[in-house]
């Protein structure tokens, strides 16, 4: 059995990647990501980051946070014209 050989950086730059993501996305990630490039003994860096990004985007592993809360009327909170009495 070979296993995958991925560079310092590579395995600093993984756990970066994984943090963000639930707990059982990692796992899925981790064992997708070793999949890719099993029996491999090097992996070009431009490679690396495309797969990562690639897998995580095609398994839905991870979902950006909104960057504003939407209101029960569906409009962007804040700011709150005024009201004409």
């Amino acid at each position: 059995m070979s296993f995958v050989r991925f560079t310092d950086d590579q395995l600093t730059e993984i756990c970066r990647l994984v943090k963000p993501l639930a707990p059982q996305c990692r796992d899925v990630f981790l064992q997708l990501f070793a999949d890719e490039f099993r029996g491999r003994s090097t992996i070009d860096d431009g490679e690396f980051y495309r797969t990562a990004r690639r897998l995580i985007a095609d398994n839905h592993l991870f979902a950006a946070p909104s960057d504003f809360e939407v209101s029960e009327r569906g409009r962007k909170r804040g700011r709150q014209p005024a009201r004409r009495e």
